[in-house]
């Protein structure tokens, strides 16, 4: 789906580190957009602590680094 959309025009991905299985979900998207990657942006949310409940901000670097 992310290689046809490129296909179509769109080359901005909108991302969020809130998904059920992040680790699945970033390999997902890395395979995907492997041979697009110097042809596309991503763009992702950051800055929210899902883990303490909530919609809890938390932009502390080494939380950044964690769901980056």
């Amino acid at each position: 789906m992310i290689r046809a959309a490129h296909e179509k025009g769109v080359y901005v991905l909108r991302l969020q580190p809130n998904f059920t299985v992040p680790t699945q979900t970033k390999s997902f998207v890395g395979e995907a957009l492997e041979p697009i990657r110097d042809r596309v942006a991503i763009a992702t949310k950051f800055g929210f602590d899902n883990e303490k409940g909530g919609l809890l901000l938390n932009s502390r670097p080494e939380h950044i680094k964690k769901v980056g």
